[in-house]
């Protein structure tokens, strides 16, 4: 209900008018997504069908992985060590939540500019140029696993 409310509080105060790009553009962001969905896909791109406890390598149990994937912090039952879906990754500290990691990666991959991701996020230009870099150093990472 919060997610309705929300959309409804930013466009009540307009007159009813036409669908336009420019019209969405005005009211667009995070809260535009499914919260579970995205918490979803980042475990599964970030950690695969079988994600492991960053400090030792122990397998997630079964009846962690709920939590795991909902980017909760868990117990590793071999070291005891506390992580969650971003641990040991490069969005590791992050203070974003998972829509908005996934609306930036998508409006970076858009080439949107910095300054109308920042608006869309509300978050500096400067965060979002960092932002650019870590998943453009992440890319490539990734390039020399694949190739290497």
């Amino acid at each position: 209900m919060e997610h309705h409310e929300n959309i409804t509080q930013q466009t009540e105060h307009k007159q009813s008018g036409h669908l336009t790009p420019n019209a969405v553009a005005e009211v667009f962001g995070a809260e535009f997504l499914s919260q579970t969905r995205c918490k979803l896909f980042i475990a599964s791109v970030l950690h695969g069908d079988a994600p492991r406890c960053p400090g030792c390598g122990a397998a997630i149990p079964g009846r962690m992985m709920r939590s795991f994937c909902d980017g909760r912090r868990i117990r590793c039952d071999a070291c005891g060590k506390f992580f969650n879906v971003f641990s040991g990754t490069f969005l590791s500290g992050t203070h974003m939540s998972s829509r908005e990691v996934v609306l930036l990666a998508l409006l970076l991959g858009l080439g949107v500019q910095d300054k109308e991701i920042a608006r869309i996020l509300k978050i500096s230009a400067e965060s979002v140029r960092l932002w650019r870099l870590k998943f453009k150093a992440q890319e490539e990472i990734n390039k020399g696993a694949v190739i290497g």
